[in-house]
């Protein structure tokens, strides 16, 4: 039985150190991670939690020979990427940590393009037996939501994220999940709000509606391939 079997995914998060472009982060990880790796599980597979900034998965989607470098890293230093932080887009170390952390929010057209690619990378670069996850803002700060014309915006961003993963699942096979993570005085910071939000806007007949015009498939399928939020 494996420290996963026992324990899911014992982890190390690479967001512990700076790492905003691809160079920072690969040094840190791979400075880093087997040293931890090494005192808590030498003899069987460690997981990593790997922090991808826009700027890194810019890096990584337009080079595929360094996808392969980093999954061959792993591999020879039996470790895999179970999850991505896709939360913090740009600089985060050494900055004031407030709203600044969530923008871009979900309202953008960036916070999409990041998370798709973000997607596309752990399709390729986490092994077969993870179904990986994307660790991401939970919607935006609660001060920039005022209307149901601006939760309509976050929802239609959410959902056609959510129709990139299914396509990404139909063309590669890999199932990766989208984690939504509340935070205080964000729109979704509470569990009881959360579980409204995706009942209201994401379960609902509106949400199914939407999400069987983004990918094709059925209403009746549609409610049973969205990802339950992280609490």
């Amino acid at each position: 039985m494996t420290l996963a079997d026992r324990f899911g995914h014992l982890a190390y998060s690479t967001l512990v150190h700076p790492g905003d472009t691809w160079d920072e982060m690969r040094a840190s990880l791979e400075t880093y991670a087997p040293l931890v790796k090494q005192r808590v599980s030498p003899d069987e597979p460690y997981a990593v939690s790997l922090r991808i900034s826009a700027s890194s998965a810019q890096t990584l989607t337009s080079d595929p020979d360094e996808r392969a470098r980093l999954r061959g890293w792993l591999d020879e230093h039996d470790m895999y990427v179970y999850t991505v932080n896709a939360f913090p887009y740009g600089p985060f170390k050494g900055r004031v940590v407030m709203e600044q952390v969530y923008e871009p929010d979900w309202a953008t057209e960036d916070r999409v393009a990041y998370t798709c690619q973000v997607a596309d990378i752990l399709a390729e670069v986490a092994p077969d037996h993870v179904s990986p996850s994307i660790q991401t803002a939970p919607l935006a700060f609660r001060p920039n939501v005022s209307t149901a014309e601006q939760v309509d915006d976050l929802t239609e961003n959410l959902l056609r994220v959510v129709a990139h993963l299914i396509s990404l699942e139909r063309r590669t096979g890999r199932r990766v999940k989208l984690a939504l993570e509340p935070e205080p005085f964000c729109f979704l910071e509470t569990t009881e709000e959360t579980i409204r939000y995706f009942q209201e806007h994401v379960y609902s007949g509106d949400g199914t509606a939407r999400l069987t015009r983004l990918t094709g498939l059925p209403a009746r399928v549609c409610p049973a391939r969205l990802s339950v939020p992280r609490t």
